[in-house]
């Protein structure tokens, strides 16, 4: 029996749609307020210091500290899903998300030019690469589920919550925390 999901609202493209706009919006605002930021000695000394770090291999970072990095937005995203806050609370994410990620990267490179546009290479390649997909898959089964919560919501029948793709998320999630 085939089961048409045309009349069932937030199944299939709108919940990744939706979370593309937000994100998108993130990206265009983080952009545009890293134009903003002034060059100032102090910004650019920690910056350098924080390179020169890196590169003397000064900097120790623990594991708990590096799976707290990878697993945050996700573990937001699904602490939203049961509510109804979720509907408002998840693309909101996942806009502040798109918004930190650019302004940290327009910002490197701004400050440090070719340098910085390397380091933020190194700091945020390897985890977004990996967390954003599974941001992207949580976020559109999360939202539907915040969406049950709507008056006209069809209850009956429609799959919300697929451990598969959880488990794979959380491989994928484990994999970028060891980067």
């Amino acid at each position: 029996r085939i089961v048409s999901t045309a009349k069932k609202p937030w199944v299939g493209w709108p919940r990744l749609i939706t979370l593309l706009v937000f994100f998108g919006f993130g990206i265009l605002v983080g952009f545009l307020f890293s134009l903003y930021i002034r060059p100032t000695s102090l910004l650019s000394d920690f910056l350098c210091e924080y390179c020169e770090a890196l590169k003397n291999d000064e900097l120790r970072i623990s594991l708990f500290f590096a799976l707290w990095d990878c697993i945050k937005w996700p573990f937001l995203i699904v602490l939203l899903s049961p509510t109804i806050l979720g509907l408002a609370g998840i693309p909101l994410l996942f806009a502040i998300r798109g918004f930190l990620l650019t302004f940290s990267i327009c910002t490197f490179s701004r400050l440090l030019g070719g340098e910085g546009l390397a380091l933020a290479a190194a700091l945020f390649s390897v985890t977004t690469l990996l967390v954003l997909p599974a941001m992207f898959i949580l976020g559109c089964d999360c939202l539907q589920a915040s969406a049950r919560h709507l008056p006209n919501f069809p209850q009956a029948g429609t799959k919300i919550f697929h451990v598969e793709t959880y488990l794979v998320c959380a491989g994928i999630l484990m994999v970028s925390a060891t980067f």
